[in-house]
């Protein structure tokens, strides 16, 4: 028999099913430019959720993941219900099921692409059929139970899955933001809680080489909601209970916990389609075949097999003009891609309180010191001014461009009318849970000293399930002396100017001539908070002139706070306890320039996963266009002509040799075998001289015989083939007579 030689290509070429995964992670992630800039895409298709399990904060991600979505929306279900999130899950588990799972979902992928990892492997077996059930047990504990608690007994948003577990929101969130030189400065920011999910990562990475899809299996509680629409799903695998026999071929075959096909653990991959038998198994939409095996339960025509290729041409058509725009738009055309573009300048100068014609010319530090000695009452002499000469910018030593907002109290806040005082800008969102825990702080250092200090807490553009409005009211906080206004999206929005994160919170510190003194993300303690207003109180005292004095003293350090990027499912980590840092003293005089701002004083977007998961709830149209299967080449049977086997050539060509014979030594033809790894089978028929030929690299395989010649007897047993190419050897005994 001469072995069938194939080249690399047809050895390794993609299947529809991975192309279609592959096309799927793109789209998710058209926001290619995100990887470059180390920004996360905050366009208005992040309301949008995608069907498969992918991160909010992903810096290419351009939609919402369901999973942080419905965490989101329980938590905010005390003020208003959830059933955008609702409905839109609902929608795509009865079109597709868990079919989103095999073809549809970037985790997915991901966790197959680990298995192929040489290694031992895993097999499903009791064991792992009852550990399949614990993905429901953490649905409703850290996706239903704790969020609703949270929700409802203390009026906190708390995506308790993204926040302690999610492996997607540490790969792509937190690493996919961290490997950006651009975010060097976020590495401070880690604490605890993105080491333990660090560390759950890498044992769930770990598990999937050894076993298949382990995430998928075992902890998934988005494939545990979409397992519930498997049985009525309009698209998935088929079985034509005709052609059936109840050989179990296609169960031992799965490498997912099924006990038949379609029930809630099966993914529709379609790989129990190649081994069966019978041909009985197909995709379909409906009545309409999507994918069939040649001369199967679909039907025998010639012509409904070129109609399917042909649909699946133009399906693939549609698909990739489908992905060339959303690439162009993402990148290039969408309005918030444009308004990061274009904020990069530097703004045009500040409007200063006091009218140009009224302030007095500004001295030089040496002007100043002759004239006090001269006259010591000249400080005390004419209106004081609170000009500044610094350039326009949001870093450390800069003055922040000028800028009028509306506020919930139907006043109005204007940067240039504080001059004179120290000013606190705070960028929160209601999704943020730790934002929602320091507000009151804010507000107690407002009280504290109400006349010297402006302040002003601004919501971000993007919402959630609760109107910002409606949610100071019903926390309360409508009485407050601090105002607090909403981020709209025109381009010189208060976000653009003081250098917004993606990741929230965010505290910006002015003095009294209204340059930056502090700009970062994170969370702040009153004790810190009492350090900046110290700082900016001695930087600019009330009393003196417009002499520029000396420079800040060097920032407090953050405290370790895990910050939360903006809407979506990214969880924020509850603060922590944070020593108590002392203000530090500063220099009283000798004018010095100011220096550029470092890494750690601009604010960028954190890591996701100790980020506050973002609204999707809100989501407009949510893109369906998820290609359909195209019909996949069929595994190209074993050889049909007789060859002479040699042993010594088959291990050194690597090719795996299955050798059936009956109980005299005489080989068998026309013996149907199957030659399974842990993530595929191929099927194979043996020639005259008993033998089938497997073109296969090294690696742990068994063979299984699927169909024998009348006359001898069914073989259930697993034949281990070995772990270098080489011969299995299989007797068929003879099929008894019948009583």
């Amino acid at each position: 028999m001469d072995n069938v030689k194939t080249t690399w290509w047809q050895r390794h070429r993609p299947s529809t099913r991975r192309l279609v995964q592959l096309y799927s992670a793109l789209l998710y992630n058209a926001h290619l430019k995100g990887f470059i800039d180390g920004e996360i895409y905050v366009g208005k298709a992040k309301y949008a959720c995608v069907p498969g399990f992918n991160c909010y904060s992903c810096p290419g991600a351009v939609g919402a993941c369901p999973l942080g979505s419905i965490q989101n929306a329980l938590a905010s279900s005390g003020h208003q219900a959830g059933w955008y999130v609702l409905g839109i899950l609902s929608l795509f588990g009865i079109i597709l099921g868990r079919t989103i799972c095999g073809w549809l979902c970037p985790l997915g992928l991901i966790q197959e692409l680990l298995h192929k990892i040489p290694s031992l492997k895993i097999r499903k077996s009791r064991v792992t059929r009852a550990l399949s059930w614990l993905k429901y047990i953490l649905l409703a504990v850290f996706v239903v139970a704790v969020p609703l608690w949270y929700g409802l007994k203390h009026n906190l948003p708390l995506p308790a899955f993204c926040k302690y577990i999610c492996p997607a929101g540490t790969f792509e969130g937190a690493i996919g933001l961290l490997s950006n030189p651009a975010n060097a400065e976020k590495f401070s920011m880690l604490g605890i809680l993105f080491t333990r999910k660090f560390v759950i990562m890498l044992i769930i990475g770990l598990l999937c080489v050894f076993c298949y899809r382990s995430f998928c299996r075992f902890l998934c509680p988005l494939g545990a909601v979409y397992g519930l629409f498997n049985r009525f799903n309009v698209v998935g695998v088929k079985v034509d209970a005709s052609r059936c026999s109840g050989c179990g071929s296609c169960v031992r075959a799965c490498g997912m916990d099924v006990r038949h096909v379609g029930d809630h653990e099966c993914i529709n991959c379609g790989r129990c389609m190649e081994v069966c038998g019978q041909k009985a198994i197909s995709i379909k939409a409906g009545s309409y075949t999507l994918k069939a095996p040649k001369g199967g339960c679909a039907d025998d025509s010639e012509r409904s097999e070129q109609g399917r290729k042909h649909f699946a041409r133009v399906l693939w058509g549609v698909a990739l003009g489908i992905l060339c725009v959303a690439l162009l738009w993402f990148n290039f055309l969408d309005p918030s891609v444009r308004k990061r573009s274009s904020s990069k300048p530097e703004k045009p100068a500040v409007t200063t309180a006091v009218p140009a014609e009224e302030a007095e010319p500004e001295l030089s530090a040496e002007d100043s010191a002759a004239a006090s000695e001269e006259n010591p009452a000249v400080e005390d002499a004419g209106p004081v001014s609170f000009d500044s000469d610094a350039p326009i910018g949001y870093e450390v030593g800069r003055q922040l461009a000028d800028f009028t907002t509306p506020t919930f109290d139907g006043g109005e806040f204007h940067l240039a009318d504080t001059r004179g005082k120290i000013v606190i800008i705070n960028l929160w969102g209601t999704y943020c849970t730790p934002c929602v825990q320091e507000l009151p702080e804010f507000e107690a250092l407002l009280r504290e000293h109400e006349g010297e200090i402006a302040m002003l807490a601004v919501h971000s553009s993007m919402t959630g399930e609760v109107e910002p409005q409606d949610y100071v009211i019903d926390k309360g906080w409508d009485d407050w002396l601090l105002p607090f206004a909403l981020d709209d999206e025109d381009e010189d929005t208060i976000f653009t100017i003081v250098n917004g994160s993606t990741t929230l919170p965010q505290t910006i510190v002015l003095n009294r001539r209204g340059e930056v003194i502090y700009n970062r993300v994170g969370s702040v303690s009153p004790e810190m908070l009492e350090a900046l207003y110290k700082q900016a109180d001695e930087s600019v005292p009330a009393g003196s002139s417009g002499v520029n004095p000396t420079p800040a003293a060097e920032v407090p350090p953050a405290p370790e706070e895990e910050a939360v990027p903006a809407p979506e499912e990214k969880a924020e980590p509850a603060p922590e306890e944070r020593p108590e840092p002392a203000p530090e003293k500063k220099p009283e005089s000798v004018p010095e320039e100011k220096p550029e701002s470092t890494p750690e004083e601009e604010a960028g977007p954190a890591p996701e996963e100790e980020a506050e998961p973002a609204p999707e709830e809100e989501a407009g149209p949510v893109p369906e266009e998820e290609p359909e299967a195209a019909p996949e080449e069929e595994v190209k049977p074993a050889l049909e002509e007789e060859v002479k086997p040699v042993q010594t050539e088959t291990a050194a060509s690597g090719v795996y040799q299955v050798l059936v014979t009956d109980e005299a030594g005489t080989p068998v033809p026309g013996v149907k075998v199957l030659f399974c790894s842990d993530s595929e089978c191929m099927s194979g028929t043996t020639a005259a001289d008993g033998t089938a030929a497997f073109d296969r690299e090294a690696g742990a395989y068994t063979v299984h015989v699927q169909k024998v010649p009348e006359g001898f007897a069914a073989d259930d047993t697993e034949y281990p083939a070995p772990a270098e190419p080489g011969e299995v050897s299989i007797v068929l005994r003879a099929e008894a007579p019948a009583a």
